[in-house]
């Protein structure tokens, strides 16, 4: 089992690279662990933002016994882009947040609580491969805005990335104002959505993916 989406990787800047965030369900006695390269690569509070990303997830839809998933940012292999030499913040929290809940309804849906039906059938169902999200954890286990977000936008926006992300979340409330301009509701084609917490992302997700499906019947 694995689970992919767009994110940004963050240097120490604030800005960074298009990369993949990709989770595979694992054997093993720690509940998530990072990739190799990935841990070669990581800073305090970058492990401190999965950290909190497991422990919303356990406390919303549960966590599996005997299960481990690893966490690895991956370059965008197309453009051969290289990774920062070190990660930072706590922005890549949404990228990890939303794969971590669908890793878990894929791969152990009896944890997900028994009045939510209608809710594990959305986790499994939502594409997540041409989705991108770049925001922070708040205090309560939502998202937060993130900084630099035209530089991030700017990343995931190329063209040569594939697949291309469709739709990028923000926090609700996040600053659209920059130094250069506002930018817009869909930023050279990358259409910005707020959502502000991971189940508002993932209903608004699987409405979008279901009419776009009816669509084409």
């Amino acid at each position: 089992m694995e689970v992919q989406l767009w994110c940004v990787a963050v240097d120490g800047g604030g800005g960074g690279t298009p990369a993949r965030l990709v989770i595979r369900e694992l054997q093993g006695p720690e509940p998530i662990v990072l990739s190799s390269d990935t841990e070669q690569r990581a800073t305090r509070d970058f492990k401190e933002a999965i950290e909190r990303a497991r422990k919303l997830t356990q406390n919303h839809i549960g966590w599996p016994e005997k299960k481990s998933f690893e966490v690895s940012i991956d370059c965008a292999d197309e453009m051969n882009l290289p990774l920062p030499k070190f990660l930072y913040g706590g922005s890549h929290f949404g990228a990890v947040v939303l794969g971590l809940f669908q890793a878990v309804a894929l791969t152990a849906p009896e944890c997900v609580p028994v009045h939510e039906p209608d809710f594990l059938r959305v986790l499994q169902s939502v594409c997540l491969e041409s989705v991108a999200i770049t925001a922070c954890c708040d205090e309560v286990g939502g998202f937060k805005p993130v900084g630099l977000l035209r530089q991030k936008l700017a990343g995931l926006s190329m063209p040569a990335l594939s697949p291309r992300p469709a739709v990028c979340f923000l926090a609700t409330g996040q600053n659209l104002e920059t130094p250069e301009g506002p930018l817009p509701k869909v930023f050279n084609g990358l259409a910005l959505r707020e959502v502000s917490t991971p189940l508002s992302a993932f209903r608004k997700l699987w409405l979008v993916q279901t009419k776009s499906l009816a669509r084409c019947l």
